[in-house]
């Protein structure tokens, strides 16, 4: 499943740091519309500006176990 025409649900949730902890980092169906959003507005036009080439999004999802545990700022939009 992908959240924009580049961007697979999967890529957009990965990390690694969650991997290592055991945590589920899984956003609610409202957080994906939100992320979909962001991808096709944001990261698709930085894609096309970029002639094309893959981008490497880092951390677009962090859940707030994810982000206590990466010490995440509390103004963090990752959520």
């Amino acid at each position: 499943m992908n959240i924009s025409a580049h961007i697979s649900y999967r890529e957009a949730t990965r990390s690694a740091t969650a991997k290592r902890h055991g945590i589920r980092n899984t956003p609610n169906p409202a957080v994906v519309e939100n992320r979909t959003i962001v991808a096709k507005h944001v990261f698709e036009p930085l894609r096309i500006a970029n002639r094309n080439r893959p981008i490497r999004v880092n951390s677009f999802f962090r859940s707030r176990k994810l982000k206590a545990i990466v010490k995440g700022s509390k103004n963090s939009q990752h959520i």
